[in-house]
């Protein structure tokens, strides 16, 4: 039995050309560095990829959220701290204005840094994070938690929601 030459020809061909597809793909996966780089080179590998990747992303986030959570801890922290400074410090005015030994004068210097101080506290009170939502507002952060009226009291426009962040599967803080 003879095979013809067109027919040998056309299937040296079609080797040649399935073999050049295969250095292509070969040298594409060579540069890129990826050993696979369609869904089709392997299937399972892909999906598998899909949720590594997916899964990286998830961690990712939780990772932000904790940077997020602790770094809006820390300045909570510290504010509270200035604040524990400030009620200290008006104690301290307290008992030495009643203490008797002050004129008018001293009281009134006492009353200012007192009203100076109280100041301060709305000020800490008022505080926002780098965000800028307020730590003390709730979930309110369109308005300034507290506010002082021109008779001096102060209202709070916040709310009683808290902050929380994800940052695990099953930890919330």
């Amino acid at each position: 039995m003879r095979v013809s030459t067109k027919i040998f020809n056309q299937k040296q061909v079609g080797a040649f050309q399935r073999l050049q597809t295969d250095v292509h793909s070969i040298q594409e996966k060579i540069s890129s560095g990826k050993k696979i780089t369609k869904a089709s080179d392997d299937p399972i590998g892909a999906v598998e990829l899909s949720a590594v990747r997916e899964q990286r992303d998830i961690l990712t986030q939780y990772l932000s959220n904790s940077s997020s959570a602790a770094t809006r801890l820390d300045l909570t922290d510290k504010t509270l701290d200035e604040f524990n400074t400030a009620l200290t410090r008006l104690t301290e005015l307290a008992t030495m204005a009643g203490n008797g030994i002050y004129d008018g004068f001293g009281h009134e210097s006492v009353l200012n840094e007192m009203k100076q101080l109280y100041d301060v506290c709305i000020g800490l009170a008022n505080t926002s994070d780098s965000l800028g939502r307020p730590l003390f507002g709730g979930f309110n952060s369109s308005e300034i938690p507290f506010t002082k009226d021109t008779s001096g009291n102060v209202k709070y426009n916040g709310n009683r929601g808290q902050h929380s962040v994800q940052i695990s599967e099953s930890l919330t803080v």
